[in-house]
C-alpha cells in the first residue's frame, strides 16, 4: 500500500472514530440538555427527560422517561421511552422521512372541573362573503 492510501485510510477510520465518539456520547447529551431545557421554558419547569440514545448508524433516536405537564396541571404526559427512526431517503430528499415514530408506555392524564360560571356567547348576524377570517374574529 502507498503512503497516499495508508494516510487516506488513517484520516478515514480517524473521522469515523470522531463521528462515532460525537455521536454515541456528546449528541445525546446536548439533546437532553437543551430539549429539556426547552420543555421547562416552554411547557412546565418540572419537564423531565431522563435518557437519550441515539445510534447515528441506524438513524435512530431514543428518548427514555419524558414527562411534561401543564402549567395549570391540567393535564400531563409521561412516556416511557420515544423513539424515532429517521429513513434513508432523508439523506437523498435532503428532508426528513420517517420509518418509525413509536410511543411506548404512554400515561396522559387530563383534569376537568366543571364551572359555575355563566358565559353569554353574542349571536352572529351575517355571515361574511369572502373568507372566514372576518367571521372567526367575530367569533373570537
Amino acid at each position: 500500500m502507498t503512503t497516499l492510501k495508508r494516510k487516506l485510510v488513517t484520516i478515514f477510520f480517524i473521522l469515523l472514530g470522531l463521528y462515532t465518539l460525537i455521536s454515541f456520547f456528546l449528541v445525546p447529551f446536548l439533546i437532553r440538555h437543551f430539549g429539556e431545557k426547552a420543555l421547562q421554558e416552554h411547557v412546565n419547569g418540572a419537564s423531565v427527560i431522563e435518557k437519550v440514545r441515539l445510534n447515528p448508524f441506524t438513524l435512530t433516536l431514543r428518548v427514555e422517561g419524558l414527562s411534561t405537564a401543564d402549567t395549570a396541571e391540567a393535564w400531563s404526559v409521561k412516556w416511557a421511552s420515544v423513539e424515532v427512526n429517521v429513513g434513508a431517503l432523508t439523506v437523498l430528499n435532503f428532508y426528513l422521512v420517517f420509518d418509525r415514530i413509536a410511543l411506548d408506555g404512554s400515561d396522559i392524564s387530563v383534569a376537568r372541573e366543571l364551572s359555575t360560571e355563566v358565559v353569554e356567547a353574542e349571536e352572529v348576524t351575517e355571515a361574511p362573503a369572502e373568507g372566514g377570517r372576518a367571521f372567526l374574529e367575530q367569533l373570537n
